[in-house]
């Protein structure tokens, strides 16, 4: 069995001190000379690919704090050791192994501070699937979907980048042949009610928003205006879209189009 370690970088800390996802998962948060690190510990028994295992996993991870919470992390470092037994995982660590601490936390903390519960109950169902996922459009989708959430919480916030991104999200769902402007919006609005005007709703938002998006694209900025709750609305429906297909465990594409009512025009 191998200990497979990484650092973990927050765009927005949480504060949780030690934080068990799993018997072969767990996070720690520690303090020293050089700063605050959140280290990630995986238990793998897969003595080949146990890199790669393990590196899907923080992958996952790191995409699922994304889509249930806006949270936005980064891994480097990973470095791999023996480890004897899995209930020694985590007191050993390669990187940065004297000098620091484990943060002390008193008390629970409230959701806004550590997200970690709900999204580590989220984390564990998708885990069951992570090769699916993650090999599949759902994977592109979700990773285009972290990278939109990202370019908004960087200083200074790069929404132009959140709008392509965000667009290359829901295409990677509900795109395919021509005409994919309509078939997305009219897909997307379907998928995700069965509320006449709250369909329409959907789809004139998701409309206007590409629209603006083309703009972008081709240097019309400036004669095309978008609010941010115009953006926000289209990213909580594009979240919601994927994670509802990820609920329903539609891996391929073609069952995803059959659920949002195969609309092709």
């Amino acid at each position: 069995m191998h200990q497979v370690e990484c650092i973990i970088k927050w765009d927005s800390r949480p504060i949780f001190g030690k934080f068990r996802l799993s018997d072969r998962f767990l996070l720690e948060q520690v303090a020293g000379p050089e700063g605050e690190f959140t280290f990630a510990y995986l238990g793998i028994e897969d003595d080949v690919r146990f890199f790669q295992e393990a590196s899907s996993t923080i992958q996952l991870f790191l995409l699922t704090s994304a889509l249930s919470n806006d949270v936005i992390a980064t891994h480097y470092n990973v470095i791999g050791t023996d480890l004897p037994k899995l209930e020694d995982l985590g007191i050993h660590r390669v990187a940065y192994n004297t000098g620091y601490e484990t943060l002390k936390v008193l008390g629970s903390m409230p959701i806004s501070l550590n997200p970690l519960p709900s999204i580590k109950e989220r984390f564990l169902e998708l885990n069951e699937d992570r090769q699916k996922i993650l090999e599949s459009y759902l994977g592109l989708a979700l990773r285009y979907y972290y990278f939109a959430i990202q370019s908004y919480l960087r200083e200074p916030k790069r929404i132009d980048e959140m709008i392509i991104d965000l667009s290359i999200s829901a295409e990677a769902l509900f795109s395919t042949g021509a005409n994919f402007k309509k078939n997305l919006k009219n897909r997307l609005s379907y998928f995700l009610t069965n509320n006449d005007s709250d369909r329409i709703e959907i789809n004139k938002i998701i409309g206007d928003f590409y629209d603006y998006r083309g703009a972008i694209v081709h240097g019309r900025r400036k004669k095309k205006k978008i609010s941010l709750n115009e953006i926000f609305l289209t990213k909580n429906y594009i979240q919601k879209a994927i994670d509802k297909a990820l609920t329903l465990k539609l891996f391929l594409k073609e069952e995803l189009i059959e659920r949002s009512g195969g609309i092709s025009v």
